[in-house]
C-alpha cells in the first residue's frame, strides 16, 4: 500500500491511498436495476400464455420460453460479474446459490402444493402430476418428463398440472453447474482480462456444441433437445456472451445507437412471435 502526504498547519499526516489490488477489486458489472429486462420478460409472459391460450393468435408465442432462456443467462452473468474482494469464490457461490434458492423456493413451492392439493380434487388420476410436481421441487421435472418421452405439444403434457416447470428445471441446473465453469475459467479473479476471454471462448465453444447436440437430437429424440439443459445451454449461452459484449461496448456507444438497436431487435423478435 502506497502513503500520501497530507501538509497541515498543525503538522503532518500521512494518508493511506488504496493500492492497486484494491483499485481492481470493482466487479466488472455497472449494471444494477434494469426495467428492459423486465420489460422483456413480461413480452416473454404474454407471449407464452397468448399461444396456451390460442396458439392462432400467436403461433411463435411458446418462443416466449426460449426469449427467458436468453434473460437468464445474462441476469445470472451480470450478478455473478459483481463479485468484490470482500469473499472467497466458493463462499461467494455459496451465497448465490442461497440467494437463488430463497428467490425461487417458496413460490415454486406454494405453487405445487396448492395446485397440487386442488388437481387432486378435479383429475381422476393425479399420479403423473404430482410425480413431476415433487421432481420440480428439486430442479428436476425436465429430466422425469424426459424419461417419460412426454411430447410438449401433445394431450398428455395438457393434462400434466406441472409440465411448465421444466423450463425451472433447466434453469435450475444452469444455475448450479455455470457458476463452477466461472471459476475454472478464472472469472472470479479481480484481475480477470483473461478470464473473460477465456469465459468467451468457453461459453461459446459450449454453445456451439449445445446447439449442434439440440439440431441432431431434434431428429432422433425430440424430448431430449426439449427438456434437457444440455441441448438448451446455447440459449443460456447467447445471454452470457450477450452480457459481456454488451459490457465491452457500452461506454463507447452513442444513445442513439443504443436506442436503433433497441428498437430494431424489440420489433424483430415481435414480428416472429406472429410467424
Amino acid at each position: 500500500m502506497t502513503t500520501g502526504i497530507r501538509r497541515r498547519d498543525t503538522g503532518v499526516q500521512v494518508v493511506a491511498a488504496p493500492s492497486r489490488a484494491a483499485q481492481t477489486a470493482r466487479p466488472l458489472s455497472k449494471f444494477t436495476y434494469r426495467p428492459e429486462i423486465d420489460g422483456l420478460r413480461a413480452l416473454a409472459v404474454i407471449a407464452v400464455i397468448i399461444n396456451h391460450l390460442n396458439p392462432d393468435w400467436l403461433p411463435s408465442g411458446f418462443l416466449g420460453v426460449d426469449i427467458f432462456f436468453v434473460i437468464s443467462g445474462f441476469v445470472v452473468t451480470a450478478s455473478l460479474s459483481r463479485k468484490t474482494s470482500n469473499l472467497s469464490w466458493p463462499e461467494y457461490l455459496l451465497s448465490f446459490y442461497a440467494r437463488r434458492i430463497k428467490r425461487l423456493f417458496p413460490a415454486l413451492a406454494t405453487c405445487i402444493v396448492v395446485t397440487g392439493l386442488v388437481g387432486c380434487l378435479f383429475i381422476d388420476q393425479p399420479a403423473t402430476s404430482l410425480r413431476t410436481g415433487i421432481a420440480a421441487l428439486v430442479g428436476f421435472s425436465n429430466v422425469y418428463l424426459f424419461k417419460q418421452s412426454v411430447d410438449y405439444f401433445g394431450q398428455s403434457a395438457e393434462f400434466n398440472l406441472f409440465t411448465q416447470t421444466w423450463s425451472l428445471g433447466v434453469e435450475e441446473q444452469f444455475y448450479l453447474v455455470f457458476p463452477i465453469l466461472l471459476g475454472l475459467c478464472g472469472f472470479s479473479r479481480q484481475r480477470r482480462y483473461g478470464g473473460v476471454r477465456n469465459l468467451w471462448l468457453a461459453v461459446l465453444g459450449l454453445s456451439l456444441l449445445s446447439g449442434i447436440g439440440y439440431w441432431y437430437f431434434a431428429q432422433v429424440s425430440p424430448s431430449a433437445a426439449f427438456f434437457l439443459m444440455p441441448t438448451r445451454f446455447w440459449e443460456l449461452g447467447a445471454g452470457c456472451l450477450t452480457f459481456l459484449l454488451v459490457n465491452r461496448v457500452s461506454d463507447t456507444s452513442s444513445e442513439g445507437a443504443k436506442s436503433v438497436v433497441a428498437w430494431v431487435s424489440t420489433v424483430t423478435l415481435v414480428g416472429i412471435l406472429f410467424l
